[in-house]
């Protein structure tokens, strides 16, 4: 009888550890349909150069009883207009985040968060779609976040980089 009761032990306890490995892997959401959206990304015109420099990073999401990682595409862009530095890659500030698939039935188009500097770090909502019969083109889409506006504040509409442009993959 002690044999059996020791085996239940082990077992229960064998159970729990496997249960325990499980749920955490779980708290991980890997999207490895974001790895065609990385690398560098570039729009050039007679007035402006644009260069995105994109990579998907495992993010730590922590929000109350929600604690797991997910893929997201993060990243930085250098912006030069009329030969004057607005931003550069080389800056510390990551200004591309929480860049995801819009629906996992569309593997093509990719949402993120766009800092502005050239806007006082205006926050930005950017589509990105890449051309799915054009190998190294992406459309990219920059529109405003929704916001609320109390009593007097204005709020600046405009950018410093472009709305609506295609980007060539550089590297």
């Amino acid at each position: 009888m002690r044999k059996y009761l020791t085996l239940f032990i082990i077992l229960v306890i064998f159970c729990c550890f496997r249960a325990l490995g499980q749920s955490s892997g779980n708290n991980y959401l890997a999207q490895p349909n974001l790895k065609k959206f990385e690398g560098k990304w570039q729009f050039s015109n007679d007035t402006i150069t644009l260069t995105l420099q994109l990579y998907k990073e495992k993010v730590h999401i922590n929000r109350g009883n929600n604690n797991f990682y997910i893929d997201l595409v993060q990243g930085k862009y250098s912006l030069i207009k009329k030969g004057k530095v607005i931003s550069d890659l080389n800056s510390q500030d990551v200004t591309i985040t929480s860049g995801s698939l819009e629906n996992q039935n569309d593997p093509y188009t990719l949402h993120f968060i766009f800092t502005d500097v050239g806007k006082y770090s205006k926050r930005c909502n950017v589509t990105f779609k890449l051309s799915p019969n054009q190998l190294g083109k992406a459309e990219w889409l920059l529109t405003n976040t929704e916001h609320v506006i109390v009593g007097d504040e204005k709020f600046d509409l405009t950018f410093s980089v472009p709305t609506s442009m295609i980007l060539k993959k550089v590297l």
